[in-house]
């Protein structure tokens, strides 16, 4: 128990430090855990970390699982966890109540305007590094942009990840045929759609889609199967989570409105916390308390779990090679799916919004280039807030 609570208060010193996003988390646990304190070798490490990038979750979080448990098996695995996520998760909630209890005055909404278009810089940014990570030849360019193209004509997630697997391992296999023909037909899907929507005249979605009607009104079992679909299906970091999250606040049981969801995008990339914890942002305007705590743990509970149940078993798994073909397809197609709900998010934040797109558009512009061309720790904060600031002065009605 004694070297439980030193593990948990270890992770916790590193979660209020966790600002950045998974590549500075994990640069920060590999210098203090492995290069300072020697708790497993660099070789190890990296092996490992190959191992969970090519799982679904939020890499940084199963790394610190990892970690607690390399230290004391399975109880230091949970502790670790815990401590590493208590910051984060605490302070998402905490915004959340405020949020939903006070609301935001006329200076605070017109800072949002301003944060919303900066998150909106940051998650096309985030498609950009995702898709170098996960797109590494043609084939899987074609799987993304296709993916994304059918997520926008309206094919489900589940149906786009299983034929982005399927081509994947298709094509690997030698049977270019046949996995570039399912390609082909997700993109004749896609161009059905756009034609009969165009034809029709037919809107993206229903009026009542993204209006926020159903706001406290879900369920702990709506936020469980919302929180254990965004865990385990995002494939290749937490901002892969973002497009199911979506989904299921805006689309599906129409929690919150884009803007709102924007809301809880931008200030989760100020605070020291994985992304994914954004669920507990969607929980709590779904529900309250109950839903957020109950989506928080199923967003992570594949994380824990796949170090309580072996990393043995799981690494031995990844390295079959047929299988690692089709997670390198599935990537792809949430590459896709990511980009997609950045096309519709960017749809609401320019088309649909009152503020003024010329001021909100120079803020995801230059908010933009300096994502792209500065990586360090105080990147995503220090872009959220700034463009805040200059939203609160230039917006302000």
């Amino acid at each position: 128990m004694r070297e439980a609570l030193a593990i948990y208060a270890r992770f916790l010193r590193i979660g209020l430090h966790a600002f950045g996003g998974p590549f500075t988390q994990i640069a920060t646990l590999q210098r203090e855990l492995v290069v300072n304190e020697k708790w497993t070798t660099n070789a190890r490490f990296n092996r490992v970390l190959a191992v969970y990038q090519a799982l679904p979750g939020p890499e940084a979080t199963e790394m610190c699982i990892w970690l607690g448990a390399v230290r004391a098996g399975r109880v230091g695995a949970i502790a670790a966890g815990l401590g590493f996520l208590t910051p984060g998760t605490l302070l998402v909630i905490l915004f959340a109540w405020l949020y939903a209890r006070f609301g935001l005055p006329p200076v605070a909404a017109a800072a949002m305007a301003g944060a919303q278009a900066a998150a909106l810089a940051l998650l096309c940014n985030a498609v950009r590094t995702l898709g170098q990570r996960a797109c590494t030849d043609s084939t899987l360019v074609f799987i993304a942009v296709t993916a994304g193209l059918t997520s926008l004509g309206g094919m489900h997630f589940g149906v786009i990840l299983v034929l982005s697997a399927l081509a994947g391992y298709l094509t690997d296999r030698g049977k270019n045929w046949a996995g570039f023909g399912i390609i082909g037909g997700m993109a004749f899907f896609a161009l059905l759609i756009f034609l009969w929507r165009t034809l029709s005249s037919q809107d993206d979605a229903p009026p009542l889609l993204g209006t926020g009607a159903n706001a406290g009104k879900g369920t702990a079992i709506e936020g469980l199967m919302s929180g254990a679909k965004a865990g385990l299906l995002s494939f290749g970091g937490a901002y892969t989570a973002v497009p199911f999250l979506r989904d299921d606040a805006i689309l599906i049981n129409n929690w919150m409105k884009p803007s709102e969801f924007l809301d809880g995008l931008a200030v989760v990339n100020t605070l020291p916390t994985p992304l994914i914890s954004l669920a507990g942002f969607v929980g709590f305007i779904a529900g309250g308390w109950p839903v957020a705590l109950v989506m928080l743990a199923a967003v992570y509970l594949p994380a824990f779990a796949f170090s309580l149940v072996g990393h043995g078993r799981i690494e031995r798994l990844v390295d079959n090679e047929p299988l690692h073909a089709a997670l390198d397809g599935a990537a792809a197609g949430v590459v896709g799916l990511v980009g997609a709900a950045a096309v519709l998010l960017f749809k609401a934040t320019f088309y649909d919004s009152p503020n003024n797109w010329t001021i909100t558009g120079g803020i995801f512009i230059a908010a933009l280039a300096v994502a792209v061309r500065y990586r360090p720790i105080w990147v995503n904060p220090a872009v959220i807030i700034a463009a805040a600031a200059i939203g609160a002065f230039a917006l302000r009605a």
